[in-house]
Order: C-alpha cells, then sequence, then structure tokens
C-alpha cells in the first residue's frame, strides 16, 4: 500500500475516461443513465483533485494520464455553463461538443502514451550491453 496513490493515479483517469466514453455513447443512443451518473456525476472537484494529486511527484505520475483529467474537468464545467446560462443552441449541439472535446482528448492521450512507450523502449534497448 505504501505507493498507492502511483496506481490510483495511472488507472483512475483511464477508468473514469472510460466511463464517460460509455456515457455520452449511451445518452447519444437516447438511454437515460440517471442514477448512475447521480452516483458518479462527473465532479470537477475530484477530477482537479486527482490532477494537483498527479502534479505531486512528477518522477512517477505519468504526464500522458493529465489530459484525461483536463478533460475530466471541462465536461462539468461545460455541463454547469450550460444548465446555469444555456450556452448551447439545443442538446445534441451540446452532445457533439462534449463528444468532440472527448475524443481529442483520447488521441492526445493515446498519442502521448505510445511516444512514452516507444521512448521508454529505446532507453532500455539502448542500456542494454
Amino acid at each position: 500500500m505504501k505507493n498507492i496513490d502511483i496506481i490510483i493515479v495511472r488507472v483512475l483517469p483511464i477508468l473514469l475516461y472510460i466511463m464517460m466514453g460509455i456515457e455520452i455513447m449511451v445518452y447519444m443512443l437516447g438511454f437515460d443513465i440517471g442514477n448512475f451518473y447521480y452516483l458518479h456525476s462527473n465532479s470537477l472537484i475530484y477530477a482537479a483533485s486527482l490532477f494537483f494529486i498527479s502534479l505531486a511527484n512528477r518522477r512517477y505520475h505519468c504526464t500522458y494520464n493529465r489530459i484525461c483529467y483536463i478533460v475530466l474537468c471541462v465536461v462539468p464545467i461545460l455541463n454547469y455553463l450550460d444548465a446555469e446560462f444555456d450556452i448551447s443552441p439545443d442538446t445534441q449541439f451540446g452532445f457533439i461538443l462534449i463528444a468532440i472535446i472527448y475524443i481529442v482528448g483520447l488521441v492526445l492521450t493515446a498519442w502521448l502514451a505510445i511516444r512514452h512507450f516507444v521512448k521508454a523502449l529505446k532507453r532500455k534497448r539502448n542500456a542494454r550491453p
């Protein structure tokens, strides 16, 4: 349990991101998952806290996961602004905007993760005698 923060900061954004993707797809298909959403609820405070924890130990916490945390922070902010100030012209526009932000975050995260692992493999190959 010594380095549980490392496991949490590396795995949790991936799980939360997958859950958000499923929520987006299910809502776009017209299903209501209100009870699950109320339990999880895309909390800005939750995501922001984990983002700041990921900054606490730069040596062990994956930088590519931080994009997931940023998206997990942006979505509840947009949801709040839309609910409070009715900024999106219709519900479909809001879903599409969130889906685009989600996909861009996913692509950037995947690109950074692949780049990170390629560099790590190169370092290991160069370190061999």
